[in-house]
Protein backbone atom coordinates (compact mmCIF):
# COMPACT_ATOMS: atom_id res chain seq x y z
CA UNK A 1 0.00 0.00 0.00
CA UNK A 2 1.26 3.21 -0.99
CA UNK A 3 1.48 6.34 0.47
CA UNK A 4 -0.53 8.02 -2.06
CA UNK A 5 -3.77 5.76 -1.27
CA UNK A 6 -3.22 5.99 2.51
CA UNK A 7 -3.72 9.75 1.95
CA UNK A 8 -6.81 8.84 -0.22
CA UNK A 9 -8.37 6.74 2.47
CA UNK A 10 -7.83 9.08 4.77
CA UNK A 11 -9.02 11.75 3.08
CA UNK A 12 -12.49 10.01 2.04
CA UNK A 13 -13.10 9.22 5.93
CA UNK A 14 -12.14 12.18 7.02
CA UNK A 15 -15.36 13.63 4.06
CA UNK A 16 -17.15 10.91 5.41
CA UNK A 17 -16.99 12.01 8.87
CA UNK A 18 -17.75 15.62 7.88
CA UNK A 19 -21.09 14.89 5.74
CA UNK A 20 -22.23 12.66 8.70
CA UNK A 21 -21.16 15.80 11.16
CA UNK A 22 -23.26 17.88 8.37
CA UNK A 23 -26.36 15.39 8.07
CA UNK A 24 -26.42 15.33 11.65
CA UNK A 25 -26.47 19.08 11.88
CA UNK A 26 -29.57 19.02 9.51
CA UNK A 27 -31.27 16.75 11.28
CA UNK A 28 -30.96 18.60 14.74
CA UNK A 29 -31.85 21.50 13.07
CA UNK A 30 -34.86 20.04 11.42
CA UNK A 31 -35.73 18.53 14.77
CA UNK A 32 -35.50 21.36 16.78
CA UNK A 33 -37.30 23.33 13.94
CA UNK A 34 -40.82 21.00 14.28
CA UNK A 35 -41.15 21.67 18.03
CA UNK A 36 -43.42 24.82 18.93
CA UNK A 37 -41.15 25.70 22.07
CA UNK A 38 -38.69 28.23 21.73
CA UNK A 39 -34.84 26.62 22.24
CA UNK A 40 -32.05 28.68 22.17
CA UNK A 41 -28.42 27.52 22.58
CA UNK A 42 -26.80 30.41 25.01
CA UNK A 43 -23.00 30.79 26.50
CA UNK A 44 -22.10 31.64 29.86
CA UNK A 45 -23.17 34.99 29.26
CA UNK A 46 -26.41 34.49 27.55
CA UNK A 47 -25.62 35.45 24.01
CA UNK A 48 -27.32 33.21 21.74
CA UNK A 49 -25.61 30.66 19.66
CA UNK A 50 -27.93 29.43 18.20
CA UNK A 51 -32.02 29.25 18.12
CA UNK A 52 -34.90 27.38 16.22
CA UNK A 53 -37.17 28.44 13.50
CA UNK A 54 -40.20 28.57 16.29
CA UNK A 55 -38.61 32.08 17.37
CA UNK A 56 -38.13 33.38 13.85
CA UNK A 57 -41.87 32.35 12.99
CA UNK A 58 -43.28 34.33 16.24
CA UNK A 59 -41.62 36.92 15.35
CA UNK A 60 -41.12 37.12 12.16
CA UNK A 61 -37.19 38.06 12.37
CA UNK A 62 -34.62 36.32 10.69
CA UNK A 63 -31.38 34.69 12.33
CA UNK A 64 -29.14 36.93 12.09
CA UNK A 65 -31.31 38.93 14.55
CA UNK A 66 -30.78 37.37 17.05
CA UNK A 67 -27.12 35.18 16.96
CA UNK A 68 -24.93 37.00 18.73
CA UNK A 69 -27.87 38.72 20.95
CA UNK A 70 -28.55 38.35 24.45
CA UNK A 71 -31.58 36.14 24.92
CA UNK A 72 -33.32 38.90 27.43
CA UNK A 73 -32.71 41.45 25.52
CA UNK A 74 -34.65 39.31 22.33
CA UNK A 75 -37.44 38.83 24.46
CA UNK A 76 -37.59 42.30 25.61
CA UNK A 77 -37.01 44.06 22.38
CA UNK A 78 -40.41 45.37 20.34
CA UNK A 79 -42.65 44.31 22.92
CA UNK A 80 -42.53 40.55 21.76
CA UNK A 81 -42.47 38.96 25.27
CA UNK A 82 -44.05 40.07 28.64
CA UNK A 83 -42.87 38.63 32.16
CA UNK A 84 -46.01 37.49 33.89
CA UNK A 85 -44.82 36.25 37.35
CA UNK A 86 -41.78 34.22 38.55
CA UNK A 87 -41.97 31.54 40.72
CA UNK A 88 -38.81 29.82 41.95
CA UNK A 89 -36.84 28.97 38.83
CA UNK A 90 -40.05 29.33 36.48
CA UNK A 91 -40.89 32.10 34.87
CA UNK A 92 -43.61 32.82 32.74
CA UNK A 93 -43.76 34.92 29.70
CA UNK A 94 -47.32 36.03 27.73
CA UNK A 95 -46.70 36.81 24.00
CA UNK A 96 -48.45 39.60 22.99
CA UNK A 97 -51.26 37.93 25.16
CA UNK A 98 -52.01 35.12 22.57
CA UNK A 99 -49.28 32.48 23.72
CA UNK A 100 -48.15 31.81 27.20
CA UNK A 101 -44.31 30.10 27.60
CA UNK A 102 -42.90 29.07 30.65
CA UNK A 103 -39.02 30.00 31.60
CA UNK A 104 -36.67 26.86 31.52
CA UNK A 105 -32.40 26.99 31.56
CA UNK A 106 -30.56 23.72 31.06
CA UNK A 107 -26.76 24.01 31.66
CA UNK A 108 -24.68 22.14 29.11
CA UNK A 109 -21.07 20.89 29.78
CA UNK A 110 -19.51 22.83 26.86
CA UNK A 111 -20.27 23.91 23.12
CA UNK A 112 -19.67 22.98 19.85
CA UNK A 113 -17.68 25.68 18.77
CA UNK A 114 -15.77 27.32 22.01
CA UNK A 115 -15.47 24.07 23.99
CA UNK A 116 -16.95 26.30 27.00
CA UNK A 117 -20.13 25.11 28.88
CA UNK A 118 -23.36 27.11 28.25
CA UNK A 119 -27.60 26.51 28.48
CA UNK A 120 -30.01 25.61 26.51
CA UNK A 121 -32.38 28.50 27.16
CA UNK A 122 -36.22 26.60 26.62
CA UNK A 123 -39.79 28.71 26.39
CA UNK A 124 -42.14 26.20 26.81
CA UNK A 125 -45.47 26.41 25.09
CA UNK A 126 -48.93 26.39 27.55
CA UNK A 127 -51.02 28.06 26.02
CA UNK A 128 -53.89 25.84 25.99
CA UNK A 129 -53.41 24.61 29.75
CA UNK A 130 -53.50 28.72 30.30
CA UNK A 131 -56.37 28.78 28.05
CA UNK A 132 -57.52 25.88 30.02
CA UNK A 133 -56.62 27.85 33.18
CA UNK A 134 -58.45 30.77 32.23
CA UNK A 135 -62.06 29.10 31.30
CA UNK A 136 -61.69 26.89 34.35
CA UNK A 137 -61.05 30.20 36.41
CA UNK A 138 -63.85 31.85 34.29
CA UNK A 139 -65.95 29.21 35.04
CA UNK A 140 -65.39 29.15 38.53
CA UNK A 141 -66.13 33.16 39.00
CA UNK A 142 -69.51 32.16 36.76
CA UNK A 143 -69.99 29.27 39.29
CA UNK A 144 -69.69 31.24 42.04
CA UNK A 145 -71.48 34.19 41.22
CA UNK A 146 -74.25 32.11 40.32
CA UNK A 147 -74.39 30.27 43.55
CA UNK A 148 -73.78 33.30 45.67
CA UNK A 149 -76.77 34.88 44.03
CA UNK A 150 -79.30 32.02 44.04
CA UNK A 151 -82.34 32.24 45.53
CA UNK A 152 -82.01 29.30 47.05
CA UNK A 153 -79.22 28.55 50.76
CA UNK A 154 -76.50 26.07 49.40
CA UNK A 155 -74.27 24.39 52.00
CA UNK A 156 -71.15 22.24 51.61
CA UNK A 157 -69.92 19.64 53.69
CA UNK A 158 -66.61 17.62 53.36
CA UNK A 159 -66.05 14.16 53.63
CA UNK A 160 -65.47 14.76 57.39
CA UNK A 161 -69.31 16.17 57.90
CA UNK A 162 -67.79 19.88 58.09
CA UNK A 163 -69.19 22.55 56.32
CA UNK A 164 -66.97 23.98 53.73
CA UNK A 165 -69.37 26.76 52.53
CA UNK A 166 -72.27 28.36 52.73
CA UNK A 167 -73.31 31.13 50.75
CA UNK A 168 -75.42 34.30 51.06
CA UNK A 169 -78.63 33.35 51.07
CA UNK A 170 -78.21 30.72 53.50
CA UNK A 171 -77.27 33.47 56.10
CA UNK A 172 -80.24 35.18 55.09
CA UNK A 173 -82.50 32.41 55.76
CA UNK A 174 -81.25 31.17 58.69
CA UNK A 175 -79.08 34.25 60.26
CA UNK A 176 -76.12 31.66 60.62
CA UNK A 177 -72.97 32.45 58.91
CA UNK A 178 -70.00 29.85 58.54
CA UNK A 179 -68.77 30.87 62.51
CA UNK A 180 -71.73 29.57 63.65
CA UNK A 181 -71.61 26.03 63.34
CA UNK A 182 -68.59 23.96 61.36
CA UNK A 183 -69.97 20.36 62.01
CA UNK A 184 -73.00 18.46 60.67
CA UNK A 185 -73.89 17.94 64.84
CA UNK A 186 -73.42 21.48 65.18
CA UNK A 187 -76.04 21.90 62.41
CA UNK A 188 -78.38 19.53 63.90
CA UNK A 189 -77.98 21.19 67.92
CA UNK A 190 -78.93 25.11 65.84
CA UNK A 191 -81.51 24.38 63.99
CA UNK A 192 -83.42 21.47 66.23
CA UNK A 193 -83.13 22.61 69.48
CA UNK A 194 -85.71 20.16 70.90
CA UNK A 195 -84.28 16.55 71.00
CA UNK A 196 -87.18 14.85 69.80
CA UNK A 197 -87.70 16.93 66.82
CA UNK A 198 -83.37 16.60 66.21
CA UNK A 199 -83.85 12.90 66.42
CA UNK A 200 -86.79 12.93 63.65
CA UNK A 201 -84.53 15.33 61.73
CA UNK A 202 -81.11 12.78 61.87
CA UNK A 203 -83.64 9.77 61.39
CA UNK A 204 -84.93 11.74 58.06
CA UNK A 205 -81.12 12.54 56.86
CA UNK A 206 -80.45 9.06 57.02
CA UNK A 207 -83.21 8.39 54.95
CA UNK A 208 -81.74 11.07 52.63
CA UNK A 209 -78.45 9.68 52.57
CA UNK A 210 -79.66 6.27 51.98
CA UNK A 211 -82.14 7.25 49.02
CA UNK A 212 -78.84 9.23 47.37
CA UNK A 213 -76.86 5.87 47.52
CA UNK A 214 -79.62 4.24 45.65
CA UNK A 215 -79.78 7.06 42.97
CA UNK A 216 -83.25 8.33 43.85
CA UNK A 217 -83.67 11.80 44.44
CA UNK A 218 -85.31 13.10 47.75
CA UNK A 219 -86.47 16.08 49.14
CA UNK A 220 -87.16 16.96 52.54
CA UNK A 221 -88.97 19.59 54.44
CA UNK A 222 -88.46 20.69 57.83
CA UNK A 223 -89.28 23.22 60.37
CA UNK A 224 -86.30 24.81 61.72
CA UNK A 225 -85.36 27.14 64.46
CA UNK A 226 -83.30 30.61 62.99
CA UNK A 227 -80.71 32.71 65.08
CA UNK A 228 -83.33 35.18 65.93
CA UNK A 229 -85.26 32.19 67.35
CA UNK A 230 -88.07 32.68 64.69
CA UNK A 231 -89.71 28.97 62.87
CA UNK A 232 -89.07 28.78 59.28
CA UNK A 233 -90.34 26.12 57.10
CA UNK A 234 -87.59 25.02 54.36
CA UNK A 235 -87.42 22.83 51.79
CA UNK A 236 -84.11 20.74 51.39
CA UNK A 237 -82.65 18.84 48.55
CA UNK A 238 -79.66 16.67 48.88
CA UNK A 239 -76.88 15.76 46.07
CA UNK A 240 -74.09 13.45 46.91
CA UNK A 241 -70.37 13.77 45.35
CA UNK A 242 -67.87 10.91 45.49
CA UNK A 243 -64.25 11.87 46.31
CA UNK A 244 -62.18 11.32 42.94
CA UNK A 245 -58.98 10.40 45.46
CA UNK A 246 -60.47 8.91 48.58
CA UNK A 247 -63.57 7.51 47.71
CA UNK A 248 -65.34 9.83 50.16
CA UNK A 249 -68.53 11.53 49.81
CA UNK A 250 -69.38 15.27 49.83
CA UNK A 251 -72.74 17.03 50.44
CA UNK A 252 -74.13 19.66 48.80
CA UNK A 253 -77.41 20.94 50.25
CA UNK A 254 -80.17 22.94 48.90
CA UNK A 255 -82.33 25.16 51.33
CA UNK A 256 -85.54 27.27 50.31
CA UNK A 257 -87.78 28.86 52.39
CA UNK A 258 -90.90 28.46 51.99
CA UNK A 259 -92.36 29.47 55.16
CA UNK A 260 -94.59 32.14 53.39
CA UNK A 261 -95.78 29.93 50.98
CA UNK A 262 -96.85 26.95 53.34
CA UNK A 263 -98.19 29.88 55.40
CA UNK A 264 -100.35 30.96 52.05
CA UNK A 265 -101.25 27.31 51.25
CA UNK A 266 -102.35 26.61 55.12
CA UNK A 267 -104.43 30.20 54.66
CA UNK A 268 -105.87 28.96 50.79
CA UNK A 269 -106.56 25.29 52.24
CA UNK A 270 -108.86 26.53 55.46
CA UNK A 271 -110.79 29.24 52.39
CA UNK A 272 -111.19 26.09 50.44
CA UNK A 273 -112.77 24.97 53.40
CA UNK A 274 -114.52 27.72 54.07
CA UNK A 275 -115.76 27.71 50.40
CA UNK A 276 -116.97 24.04 50.00
CA UNK A 277 -119.33 25.18 52.79
CA UNK A 278 -120.40 28.25 51.34
CA UNK A 279 -120.69 26.58 48.20
CA UNK A 280 -122.69 23.54 49.97
CA UNK A 281 -125.05 26.03 51.32
CA UNK A 282 -125.07 27.99 48.13
CA UNK A 283 -126.11 25.02 46.33
CA UNK A 284 -128.81 24.32 49.22
CA UNK A 285 -130.34 27.91 48.49
CA UNK A 286 -129.84 27.24 44.71
CA UNK A 287 -131.78 24.16 45.06
CA UNK A 288 -134.75 25.65 46.71
CA UNK A 289 -134.95 28.59 44.43
CA UNK A 290 -134.73 26.31 41.65
CA UNK A 291 -137.55 24.89 43.50
CA UNK A 292 -139.66 27.64 44.12
CA UNK A 293 -138.70 29.22 40.82
CA UNK A 294 -140.45 25.41 39.27
CA UNK A 295 -143.57 26.31 41.65
CA UNK A 296 -143.91 30.04 40.33
CA UNK A 297 -143.56 28.87 36.67
CA UNK A 298 -146.46 26.25 37.30
CA UNK A 299 -148.42 28.64 39.43
CA UNK A 300 -148.51 31.16 36.89
CA UNK A 301 -149.09 28.35 34.15
CA UNK A 302 -152.41 27.30 36.29
CA UNK A 303 -152.79 31.08 37.02
CA UNK A 304 -153.14 31.69 33.20
CA UNK A 305 -155.27 29.01 32.47
CA UNK A 306 -157.41 30.00 35.72
CA UNK A 307 -157.62 33.12 33.77
CA UNK A 308 -158.97 31.54 30.83
CA UNK A 309 -161.16 29.18 32.45
CA UNK A 310 -164.21 31.30 32.05
CA UNK A 311 -163.47 30.93 28.13
CA UNK A 312 -162.35 27.83 28.26
CA UNK A 313 -166.04 26.77 29.76
CA UNK A 314 -167.67 28.66 26.89
CA UNK A 315 -165.62 26.94 24.39
CA UNK A 316 -166.21 23.57 25.92
CA UNK A 317 -170.50 24.68 26.73
CA UNK A 318 -171.10 25.38 23.02
CA UNK A 319 -170.56 21.86 21.73
CA UNK A 320 -172.02 20.38 24.87
CA UNK A 321 -175.48 22.11 24.55
CA UNK A 322 -176.01 20.60 21.18
CA UNK A 323 -175.15 17.55 21.65
CA UNK A 324 -177.27 17.76 24.56
CA UNK A 325 -179.70 18.89 22.32
CA UNK A 326 -178.98 15.82 19.91
CA UNK A 327 -179.26 13.55 22.35
CA UNK A 328 -182.52 14.62 23.32
CA UNK A 329 -183.69 14.82 19.70
CA UNK A 330 -182.55 11.18 19.28
CA UNK A 331 -184.57 10.43 22.55
CA UNK A 332 -187.14 11.29 20.99
CA UNK A 333 -186.85 9.49 17.81
CA UNK A 334 -186.16 6.60 19.26
CA UNK A 335 -189.27 6.65 20.70
CA UNK A 336 -190.98 6.84 17.28
CA UNK A 337 -188.91 4.04 16.01
CA UNK A 338 -189.54 1.99 18.67
CA UNK A 339 -193.41 2.75 18.18
CA UNK A 340 -192.93 1.82 14.45
CA UNK A 341 -191.04 -1.39 14.98
CA UNK A 342 -193.65 -2.60 17.85
CA UNK A 343 -196.73 -2.21 15.11
CA UNK A 344 -194.51 -3.99 12.64
CA UNK A 345 -193.44 -7.17 15.19
CA UNK A 346 -197.57 -6.92 15.96
CA UNK A 347 -198.42 -7.04 12.08
CA UNK A 348 -195.83 -9.74 11.43
CA UNK A 349 -197.30 -11.80 14.38
CA UNK A 350 -200.94 -11.53 14.49
CA UNK A 351 -203.45 -14.17 13.44
CA UNK A 352 -206.65 -12.88 14.57
CA UNK A 353 -208.60 -12.30 11.66
CA UNK A 354 -210.59 -10.35 13.44
CA UNK A 355 -208.03 -7.63 13.83
CA UNK A 356 -208.29 -6.16 10.13
CA UNK A 357 -206.45 -3.02 10.87
CA UNK A 358 -203.22 -4.56 11.77
CA UNK A 359 -204.00 -6.69 8.54
CA UNK A 360 -203.87 -4.11 6.23
CA UNK A 361 -200.30 -2.96 4.98
CA UNK A 362 -201.99 0.83 4.46
CA UNK A 363 -202.12 0.95 8.02
CA UNK A 364 -198.43 0.70 8.21
CA UNK A 365 -197.67 3.51 5.78
CA UNK A 366 -200.08 5.66 8.05
CA UNK A 367 -198.60 5.10 11.07
CA UNK A 368 -194.80 5.52 9.01
CA UNK A 369 -196.00 9.18 8.01
CA UNK A 370 -197.71 9.93 11.14
CA UNK A 371 -194.16 8.85 12.95
CA UNK A 372 -192.11 10.88 10.67
CA UNK A 373 -189.98 7.50 10.51
CA UNK A 374 -188.53 8.54 7.08
CA UNK A 375 -187.67 11.86 8.17
CA UNK A 376 -186.05 10.70 11.70
CA UNK A 377 -183.56 8.14 9.58
CA UNK A 378 -182.48 10.87 7.76
CA UNK A 379 -181.93 13.41 10.65
CA UNK A 380 -180.57 10.86 12.87
CA UNK A 381 -176.97 10.71 10.92
CA UNK A 382 -176.76 14.44 10.79
CA UNK A 383 -177.09 14.41 14.48
CA UNK A 384 -174.76 11.77 15.08
CA UNK A 385 -172.02 13.72 12.82
CA UNK A 386 -173.10 16.98 14.65
CA UNK A 387 -172.47 14.99 18.11
CA UNK A 388 -168.70 13.25 16.68
CA UNK A 389 -167.99 16.90 15.76
CA UNK A 390 -169.09 18.11 18.93
CA UNK A 391 -167.19 15.44 20.96
CA UNK A 392 -163.82 16.17 19.14
CA UNK A 393 -163.95 19.80 19.68
CA UNK A 394 -164.48 19.27 23.65
CA UNK A 395 -161.12 16.28 23.11
CA UNK A 396 -158.91 18.83 21.36
CA UNK A 397 -159.46 21.51 24.32
CA UNK A 398 -158.88 19.24 26.64
CA UNK A 399 -155.51 17.97 25.14
CA UNK A 400 -154.45 21.43 24.73
CA UNK A 401 -155.21 21.93 28.60
CA UNK A 402 -153.41 18.59 29.70
CA UNK A 403 -150.40 20.30 27.29
CA UNK A 404 -150.41 23.19 29.58
CA UNK A 405 -151.22 21.40 32.99
CA UNK A 406 -148.17 18.65 32.63
CA UNK A 407 -145.55 19.37 34.89
CA UNK A 408 -142.39 18.09 33.21
CA UNK A 409 -139.73 21.32 33.73
CA UNK A 410 -136.56 19.32 33.02
CA UNK A 411 -138.17 17.17 30.38
CA UNK A 412 -136.96 17.58 26.41
CA UNK A 413 -137.82 15.94 23.56
CA UNK A 414 -138.21 16.75 19.37
CA UNK A 415 -141.40 19.07 19.36
CA UNK A 416 -143.24 20.78 16.30
CA UNK A 417 -143.29 23.97 17.39
CA UNK A 418 -146.58 25.31 14.04
CA UNK A 419 -148.29 22.34 15.99
CA UNK A 420 -146.96 24.05 19.58
CA UNK A 421 -148.86 27.78 18.55
CA UNK A 422 -152.06 26.09 16.90
CA UNK A 423 -152.24 24.19 20.79
CA UNK A 424 -151.76 27.85 22.18
CA UNK A 425 -154.30 29.48 20.03
CA UNK A 426 -157.06 26.93 20.55
CA UNK A 427 -156.72 27.61 24.32
CA UNK A 428 -156.58 31.40 24.59
CA UNK A 429 -159.02 31.58 21.56
CA UNK A 430 -161.95 32.85 23.40
CA UNK A 431 -159.66 35.55 25.24
CA UNK A 432 -158.83 37.36 21.78
CA UNK A 433 -161.94 35.95 19.08
CA UNK A 434 -163.58 39.00 20.32
CA UNK A 435 -160.89 41.35 19.78
CA UNK A 436 -158.79 40.71 17.21
CA UNK A 437 -158.66 38.45 13.76
CA UNK A 438 -155.91 35.77 13.69
CA UNK A 439 -153.24 35.94 10.90
CA UNK A 440 -151.36 32.70 10.92
CA UNK A 441 -148.43 32.55 8.40
CA UNK A 442 -146.17 29.17 9.59
CA UNK A 443 -143.41 28.44 7.55
CA UNK A 444 -142.07 24.81 6.88
CA UNK A 445 -139.87 24.32 10.35
CA UNK A 446 -137.95 21.52 11.29
CA UNK A 447 -138.45 19.76 14.60
CA UNK A 448 -136.22 20.99 17.41
CA UNK A 449 -135.55 19.51 20.55
CA UNK A 450 -136.89 21.60 23.52
CA UNK A 451 -140.16 21.71 26.32
CA UNK A 452 -143.16 22.48 24.52
CA UNK A 453 -144.94 22.65 26.90
CA UNK A 454 -143.31 25.61 28.39
CA UNK A 455 -142.62 27.03 24.82
CA UNK A 456 -146.54 26.78 24.94
CA UNK A 457 -146.32 28.93 28.03
CA UNK A 458 -144.42 31.90 26.27
CA UNK A 459 -146.43 31.94 23.44
CA UNK A 460 -149.85 32.13 25.42
CA UNK A 461 -148.13 34.94 27.80
CA UNK A 462 -147.39 36.64 24.67
CA UNK A 463 -151.23 36.21 22.94
CA UNK A 464 -152.92 37.19 25.87
CA UNK A 465 -150.94 40.56 26.47
CA UNK A 466 -151.18 40.89 22.65
CA UNK A 467 -155.50 40.94 22.84
CA UNK A 468 -155.13 42.95 26.06
CA UNK A 469 -152.92 45.57 24.26
CA UNK A 470 -156.22 45.93 21.45
CA UNK A 471 -158.83 48.35 22.68
CA UNK A 472 -161.32 47.64 20.41
CA UNK A 473 -160.84 45.35 17.19
CA UNK A 474 -156.55 44.65 15.54
CA UNK A 475 -155.27 41.91 14.24
CA UNK A 476 -152.53 39.68 15.77
CA UNK A 477 -149.96 38.03 13.15
CA UNK A 478 -148.26 34.71 13.94
CA UNK A 479 -145.04 33.67 11.50
CA UNK A 480 -142.55 30.99 11.81
CA UNK A 481 -139.31 30.33 9.62
CA UNK A 482 -136.00 29.03 10.11
CA UNK A 483 -132.24 29.64 8.79
CA UNK A 484 -131.14 26.23 9.39
CA UNK A 485 -129.43 27.04 12.37
CA UNK A 486 -132.21 28.83 14.68
CA UNK A 487 -136.36 28.37 14.71
CA UNK A 488 -137.71 32.16 14.51
CA UNK A 489 -141.39 32.93 15.94
CA UNK A 490 -143.05 36.50 15.49
CA UNK A 491 -146.04 37.52 17.51
CA UNK A 492 -147.09 40.98 16.46
CA UNK A 493 -150.13 43.18 17.23
CA UNK A 494 -151.35 46.16 16.02
CA UNK A 495 -152.52 47.51 20.07
CA UNK A 496 -151.59 50.12 21.85
CA UNK A 497 -147.41 49.67 22.15
CA UNK A 498 -145.26 50.25 25.03
CA UNK A 499 -143.72 53.48 25.93
CA UNK A 500 -140.22 54.02 24.76
CA UNK A 501 -139.30 54.54 28.80
CA UNK A 502 -140.75 51.16 30.21
CA UNK A 503 -139.81 48.93 27.43
CA UNK A 504 -136.62 47.87 28.64
CA UNK A 505 -138.29 46.35 32.16
CA UNK A 506 -141.10 44.30 30.95
CA UNK A 507 -138.71 41.40 31.62
CA UNK A 508 -138.40 42.48 35.16
CA UNK A 509 -140.32 39.97 37.89
CA UNK A 510 -143.74 41.97 39.00
CA UNK A 511 -143.27 44.70 36.98
CA UNK A 512 -146.35 45.26 34.70
CA UNK A 513 -148.24 47.72 32.71
CA UNK A 514 -151.77 46.52 33.50
CA UNK A 515 -154.17 48.01 35.58
CA UNK A 516 -154.08 46.22 39.21
CA UNK A 517 -155.73 42.86 39.12
CA UNK A 518 -154.78 42.49 35.30
CA UNK A 519 -151.53 40.87 35.72
CA UNK A 520 -149.08 39.80 37.81
CA UNK A 521 -146.01 41.04 36.20
CA UNK A 522 -144.27 37.83 36.15
CA UNK A 523 -145.60 36.47 32.63
CA UNK A 524 -142.72 37.96 30.59
CA UNK A 525 -140.36 37.32 33.65
CA UNK A 526 -140.83 33.87 33.27
CA UNK A 527 -141.33 33.69 29.18
CA UNK A 528 -137.63 35.16 29.26
CA UNK A 529 -136.31 32.55 31.39
CA UNK A 530 -138.07 29.57 29.64
CA UNK A 531 -136.32 31.04 26.19
CA UNK A 532 -132.87 31.46 27.77
CA UNK A 533 -133.22 28.13 29.53
CA UNK A 534 -133.44 26.92 25.96
CA UNK A 535 -130.38 28.82 24.51
CA UNK A 536 -132.10 31.12 22.45
CA UNK A 537 -133.63 35.02 22.97
CA UNK A 538 -136.47 36.59 22.84
CA UNK A 539 -136.41 40.06 21.79
CA UNK A 540 -139.06 43.00 21.35
CA UNK A 541 -139.90 46.20 18.78
CA UNK A 542 -142.71 48.40 20.19
CA UNK A 543 -144.42 51.52 18.56
CA UNK A 544 -146.69 53.58 20.72
CA UNK A 545 -150.05 53.73 18.81
CA UNK A 546 -149.42 51.31 16.35
CA UNK A 547 -148.52 48.27 18.25
CA UNK A 548 -145.72 45.21 19.37
CA UNK A 549 -143.91 42.45 18.26
CA UNK A 550 -141.86 40.22 19.66
CA UNK A 551 -139.63 38.04 18.11
CA UNK A 552 -138.38 34.48 19.71
CA UNK A 553 -134.96 32.72 18.75
CA UNK A 554 -134.57 29.19 19.34
CA UNK A 555 -131.53 26.54 18.26
CA UNK A 556 -132.79 23.90 16.13
CA UNK A 557 -131.48 20.73 18.31
CA UNK A 558 -132.31 17.20 16.40
CA UNK A 559 -131.89 14.47 18.18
Amino acid sequence: MNIQNVITGYNNSILETLRNIENAKKEWEQTMDCIEDIVMVTDTKGIIVRTNRTLVNITGLDFKDFLGRPWKEILNQHGFFEQIKEAGDMVEYSYRGSKWYILREYPMERLVKTGEPGFVVMLKDITERRMAEVTLENEKQRFKTLVESAPLGIAEIDTKGNYTYINPKFVEIFGYDGGDFKTGKECFRLFFPDPVKRNEAIYAWFNMVKSLENREKHFETFEVMCKDGSIKTVKMALVMLKHKDNGGKEYILFFEDITERVKIENEIYLNNIALDQKNKELESAYNQLKSAQSRILQQDKMASIGQLAAGVAHEINNPISFIMSNLNSLNRYMGNIKAFIESINDFMGSTDQKNEAFNKPEMLWDLRRNLKVDYIMNDIFNIINESLEGVERVKKIVQDLKTFSHVDESEQKMGDINKGLESTINIVWNEIKYKATVIKRYGDIPLTKCNLGQLNQVFMNILINASQAIEKHGEITVKTWHDGTYIYISISDTGCGIPEDKIDRIYEPFFTTKEVGKGTGLGLSIAYDIIRKHKGEITVKSEVGKGTEFIIKIPIVRG
